[in-house]
């Protein structure tokens, strides 16, 4: 999961658009998003890997949020309850994940957020993120066709668990609290 993610994150940051996007002001970028479906091809690469639903892309320049459902103001994008969690890892880690639910169409859905800092070294204002979203129901569905194993994705600063493929109770727990 995590050598794709990094695939993913080397396409987008040397597409020429996703470069555009990140280095715009907010006034040059309300008309490009609208009309460029380039980007929202580039965001639909999702639609290969089963367990992960959506990206999302993040400039600290502008402000805007695009992903495979087109861009907006991050003020105005539809699911912007995982930016707080950026801020606050922003400066502290390079990659990051955190579990939180989404309502969607009248429903819940469980999510890892794993969060890839983008930082162009020779211009740091042009910053932001990268936040995949990975299915919890669909990671589990894939991992359990494979494996009777527990496996257990954890936060190795603070020992949050993100993941566990055969036990729901675990989400938002930490390691200590495990009975093994």
């Amino acid at each position: 999961m995590f050598n794709e993610i990094y695939q993913i994150s080397t396409k987008i940051v040397v597409d020429k658009d996703m470069n555009t996007f990140f280095f715009s002001e907010k006034e040059e970028l309300d008309r490009f998003i609208d009309l460029n479906y380039s980007m929202v091809n580039t965001l639909s690469i999702v639609n290969n890997y089963g367990y992960m639903d959506n990206i999302y892309i993040f400039s600290e320049r502008n402000g805007y949020v695009v992903s495979s459902y087109g861009g907006q103001l991050l003020d105005l994008f539809f699911d912007n309850g995982w930016y707080n969690s950026y801020k606050k890892n922003e400066g502290l880690k390079h990659v990051w994940g955190m579990p939180r639910q989404v309502g969607i169409q009248n429903s819940i859905v469980d999510y890892i957020t794993i969060f890839k800092k983008n930082v162009y070294l020779d211009y740091p204002e042009c910053s932001g993120v990268i936040a995949y979203n990975i299915n919890i129901v669909k990671l589990r569905e894939l991992i359990n066709g494979t494996t009777d194993q527990t496996i257990i994705l954890a936060d190795k600063k603070n020992g949050d668990i993100l993941f566990c493929n055969n036990n729901m109770t675990l989400f938002n727990k930490t390691i200590k609290d495990l009975p093994y």
